[in-house]
């Protein structure tokens, strides 16, 4: 509806597991080849949302491409599921790799902007990665938050709010999902 902000698109109901497990597959090949272990504990099958698909999965693609594009060989991508009935659903997608200083992470959130430009020479892109996520979740009447600690890896949490939950699914979750 337009009264919250969100955009015109297709919703559908969307299961979180489904969505995560077609990126972590889409990865799996490259995050080998890097050396780096992407962990997916979504696993729960019944959590189910209203949302659009493609824009769900482009937000979760930039962000798990950036994880591995940032991290090392020998590191860990986690991706993480929370639920609550007041919040709404939680993705995290952790890192760890070389974090990012306190004073850029809201630069990061700007289109063309790297927080360090020595990281820019050392890691290709353009930098829309990020923007473009954000913006696939506001669409959703949600958003991003950062939290990074240097040299030790960074966590992208993507928040949607509670109205996005399918509720006859939701109702089955009961406490287990905290």
């Amino acid at each position: 509806n337009s009264e919250s902000g969100r955009a015109d698109f297709s919703q559908y109901k969307v299961g979180v597991a489904g969505l995560v497990g077609s990126v972590v597959r889409h990865f799996a090949s490259e995050a080998e080849a890097l050396g780096i272990k992407v962990v997916n504990d979504v696993l729960q099958d019944h959590v189910v949302i209203h949302g659009d698909e493609q824009r769900l999965r482009r937000a979760l693609f930039n962000l798990v491409s950036n994880a591995l594009k940032f991290n090392a060989k020998g590191g860990t991508v986690r991706i993480h599921m929370t639920v609550s009935e007041e919040e709404g659903l939680w993705l995290s997608i952790t890192d760890t790799g070389v974090g990012i200083a306190a004073e850029d992470l809201l630069r990061i959130m700007e289109p063309f902007e790297q927080a360090d430009h020595r990281l820019a020479r050392a890691f290709e892109g353009l930098g829309l990665g990020i923007p473009v996520a954000r913006a696939m979740v506001r669409l959703h009447g949600g958003e991003i938050a950062y939290e990074s600690v240097l040299g030790e890896g960074t966590t992208a949490r993507i928040r949607l709010p509670a109205d996005s939950l399918v509720p006859a699914e939701f109702g089955a979750l009961g406490a287990r999902t905290g």
